[in-house]
């Protein structure tokens, strides 16, 4: 039985990952910055769980919380980062949140791994930390407030 819980916990947090995504984002048509402000706390809430969490059941929690932060805030952060340059810098700004994007799966499992080595938990709590650190980023950078379009419109 306690195979099926490793197996479900991926099925859940893609589940809570598409919800949020694709379900709630496009009903919701909220801008970036509203959706970066609410799930950015919701993923730092679910980093924050994920380093205490005692059994595979916590564990199954925290992830579903930490995907379906992500998965408010991610569409945020690619819209958000286009909406504040004007028009004819936005092509390079996609770029660089791609290529942001793209190093995420490269340097998160190296520095994760390394990390681990220094405690189970430290992974979660640096991650926690970033995350923390954006959400209070995208409280008071002033140019954020420039990006008020719902998410998918020009900005």
């Amino acid at each position: 039985m306690s195979g099926d819980r490793g197996r479900r916990t991926p099925f859940a947090s893609g589940v809570a990952l598409v919800v949020a995504q694709g379900v709630l984002v496009p009903r919701l048509a909220w801008t970036p910055v509203r959706l970066l402000r609410i799930g950015l706390p919701i993923g730092t809430a679910g980093f924050g769980l994920l380093a205490v969490a005692p059994g595979a059941v916590s564990m199954g929690l925290a992830m579903v919380t930490l995907a379906f932060g992500l998965g408010l805030a991610i569409p945020g952060w690619t819209t958000a980062a286009t909406q504040v340059v004007p028009a004819a810098q936005q092509g390079g700004v996609a770029g660089l949140v791609t290529f942001v994007n793209g190093g995420t799966f490269v340097v998160g499992p190296l520095a994760g791994t390394a990390l681990y080595a220094v405690a189970p938990a430290a992974p979660a709590l640096v991650a926690g930390a970033a995350a923390a650190a954006g959400a209070l980023l995208v409280a008071v950078h002033p140019a954020l407030r420039r990006a008020t379009g719902p998410v998918g419109a020009p900005g």
